[in-house]
Parts: C-alpha cells; sequence; structure tokens
C-alpha cells in the first residue's frame, strides 16, 4: 500500500497531470451545459408578440407543453394524435410548415406530438425503398395498428439490409421479440442529452492516454527505471503498482465527470424522463428493452470498460517505447483510429477491426452507444454477429490481455 501510495503521489503532483483534471472537469461542465444551451421553445404571448424561450426555460415550457402526452402511448393516442396533426396541417396550403399557420397553433398542437409522427412515418416506410410515409397518408386504422407495423417495419428493414444474412435476420427478430409494448414516453426526453453522454465518455478516454501515455516511457527516457529495477520490488511490483495508480485515478476522475454530467443533466431535463423507451425516442425497431435511464447506465458502463482497455493498451505502449512522446503519439493514434476506421473502411473487415481494438467501443459517430440504438451486424462465414455484443467481450479480453502483457514488458525491457 505504501508503495501504491507513493506512486499515486507522484502522477498527481505531476504539473500536466494536474492540468489536465482540472481541464476535463472544465470540459465536462462545458458538455453537460450544451444540450441545456441548445433548447428553444417558441410562443406567443397574450399580446400576440412571438417570443423564444432559451435553455432552463425552455426546457420547463416544453414539458409543460407535453404532459397531456406522457406515459403509456397507446394505439388509441396514437390515432388521437395522428388526427389532430392532420386536421391542423389540412388547413393551410402547405400543411404544418405553411407561413400562415399561427405560431401558437403549432406550439400546442403540432410540436407536443411530433414524436408520434416520426415514429408512425418511420415504421410506415416503404418496404423497398426505406422512404418514410407521409403523414397525411396515413390512416386511423393505421395509428391503431402501430405495434404489429413495428415488427413488420423491422422485417421489411433487416430484408433490405440483411440480404444475405438470414441468421442476422433471425438474431434481430429474436432481441426485437423481448421488447415491451407499448411504449412509454415522458417529456424532457431529447437525444441530444445521449449524444452529450457519448461525448463525455470519448474525452474521458482520450485524456486517460494522455495521463497514462507517460508512466514508463518517461521513466524509459530519463533512464531512472534502471535506478529502480536494482530496488527489491523495482520490477513486477512496481509494474503492478503504477498499473494499479493509472486505474485508480482514471477510475476517479471517470466517476466524478460523469456524476457531474448526469445530475446536470437529469436534474434539467428531469428524472422521469428516463422512464421512456428508448423506441419512441430513437428508432421504434431499436433491438433491446430499454428505457433512456437504461440506456444512460449502459453507455457509462461500456464506456468504463472502453476506457480500461484503452488504458492498458496505453501503459503497454508505454513499457515498449523508449520516450514520451513516442507513447503520447502512438497513444492518441489509436485511441482515434477507430473514428477514422468508422469513415473511411465500412466494410466486414473494418467494422471487425474497429470492434476489437481497445478504444472501439468509443468515439463520434462509432461509438458503443450508436453500435447499440443501430442494426448493424459483422459476420464470419455464415455467422452474424450484433456489434454491440462483439465490442464489450473484445473490450473486456483487451484489458486483461494488455495489462498482463504491460507488467511483463515492463519486467523484461532491459533485457
Amino acid at each position: 500500500m505504501r508503495l501504491l501510495w507513493l506512486e499515486l503521489k507522484r502522477v498527481l503532483k505531476t504539473r500536466y497531470v494536474q492540468f489536465v483534471l482540472v481541464a476535463v472537469i472544465g470540459l465536462t461542465g462545458l458538455l453537460s451545459y450544451a444540450p441545456i444551451s441548445f433548447a428553444r421553445y417558441t410562443y406567443e404571448d397574450s399580446n400576440g408578440k412571438e417570443i423564444t424561450a432559451k435553455g432552463l426555460d425552455a426546457i420547463r415550457l416544453e414539458k409543460q407543453s407535453q404532459k397531456a402526452y406522457s406515459g403509456t402511448i397507446t394505439p388509441e393516442r396514437i390515432a388521437q394524435a395522428l388526427k389532430q396533426y392532420q386536421d391542423c396541417s389540412s388547413k393551410y396550403e402547405n400543411g404544418v410548415y405553411d407561413e400562415n399557420m399561427p405560431v401558437s397553433e403549432y406550439t400546442e398542437k403540432i410540436a407536443p406530438i411530433s414524436i408520434f409522427m416520426r415514429r408512425m412515418t418511420e415504421v410506415y416506410a416503404d418496404p423497398v425503398t426505406g422512404m418514410g410515409a407521409d403523414v397525411m397518408d396515413l390512416t386511423e386504422e393505421d395509428a391503431m395498428g402501430f405495434y404489429e407495423q413495428c415488427r413488420q417495419h423491422l422485417t421489411d428493414l433487416m430484408n433490405m439490409e440483411q440480404k444475405k444474412h438470414p441468421e442476422a435476420r433471425e438474431k434481430a427478430a429474436a432481441m426485437y421479440d423481448k421488447v415491451e409494448m407499448p411504449f412509454s414516453y415522458y417529456p424532457g426526453v431529447d437525444s441530444n442529452n445521449i449524444d452529450y453522454l457519448g461525448m463525455v465518455v470519448f474525452l474521458m478516454t482520450v485524456l486517460s492516454v494522455v495521463i497514462t501515455a507517460p508512466i514508463f516511457s518517461g521513466e524509459y527516457q530519463t533512464e531512472s527505471d534502471q535506478i529502480l529495477r536494482c530496488t527489491r520490488h523495482g520490477r513486477r511490483r512496481l509494474a503492478i503498482t503504477k498499473l494499479a495508480a493509472s486505474v485508480l485515478i482514471m477510475t476517479a476522475m471517470y466517476i466524478v465527470c460523469i456524476a457531474i454530467y448526469m445530475i446536470v443533466i437529469n436534474t434539467a431535463f428531469g428524472w422521469e424522463a428516463r422512464q421512456a423507451d428508448i423506441q419512441f425516442l430513437f428508432s421504434a425497431v431499436s433491438f433491446l428493452p430499454m428505457t433512456i435511464g437504461t440506456l444512460q447506465n449502459a453507455v457509462i458502463a461500456a464506456g468504463y470498460l472502453t476506457m480500461l482497455a484503452t488504458i492498458f493498451f496505453t501503459l503497454f505502449l508505454s513499457s515498449r517505447c523508449r520516450s514520451a512522446a513516442a507513447s503520447y503519439l502512438a497513444g492518441i493514434g489509436f485511441c482515434i483510429l477507430p473514428v477514422f476506421i468508422a469513415n473511411f473502411m465500412g466494410n466486414n473487415i473494418g467494422e471487425w477491426i474497429r470492434c476489437i481494438l481497445p478504444s472501439g467501443g468509443t468515439g463520434l459517430n462509432n461509438s458503443f452507444l450508436y453500435a447499440l440504438l443501430d442494426t448493424g451486424f459483422v459476420y464470419f462465414g455464415n455467422h452474424a454477429f450484433w456489434i454491440p455484443y462483439v465490442m464489450i467481450p473484445a473490450e473486456a479480453i483487451g484489458a486483461a490481455v494488455f495489462m498482463i502483457w504491460t507488467v511483463r514488458s515492463y519486467c523484461r525491457y532491459s533485457q
């Protein structure tokens, strides 16, 4: 314990580490505020003047306008929302986007039910082209059959995306059978909240590389490791201690930053919004039976596992590099590599590489979050594997393997 305490003090007293820890807390605060600052709500006051509320005021007003539509979304409520939308839209030449529609009418009758219409147009999309349906072409019968159509839309979608992979279609249908219907919706749900949570996780992962990259290579560069290796516990035990200190520091940072984000966001938008089903916010055919709250928890847990795998991989690189600069460049390069693979190598091989990289579970539009909401599979022969089910075992195995390899690499470095 004394050796661990001394290593913790050594790392935390380093000026650049102190700067990074303060910076990451500040950046987390900014990312927590961003979704709140995006909120807008436009209405007319008693004098007919158009007013746009922003931030917390906009969130409060929007939640009030949607309060009547919260709770369990039955087919009857969907049919009622469809009729309300069509009645309002039919009065104007260009529908709900007509400039003659009063702001108050749009705010009171269209905006609160817009999420209902998005899901309707999604599930009644053309089975051949995938183009969303026109709301004005939908009927009350369509609304009453919304949940039956969800399963049919999943079948149509998988037939388009997985023509050559019947196992993928079967697995998608089996997962979706566990989704509970009818869905639930609560005011305050905003996709930006989830998107920025993914960005916070990505930020934690990148900065974990910055902090851990010079742990071993910095000592190689100054040759101070040669002195430490002459001591009684200067090899295996010291290597394990350095790994433990790095993990403790980054775990504490992760907990603090995630706590800041979750408290700020959920307090601003409402903790009750965590009860809403992801199928109603993101896609009606999302595979897993999850609420917004369980989705947040899953992203946090997977993000932590990804960060651990990235830390141990970076420490392995550090134990192999002769200079801190080399370990920095290698660590950052591998950390952001999945982002480039996702954008420039979208074939099956690229997807496999992205999934098994230590930092594969985090990124911008390629993270575990988006894989969890997507219908993407990777293939090996005639077998298909849903991407999140590949990422998680790969991260866990990678963390264990690189932890062992780091210790072995450090012990053998001088040989």
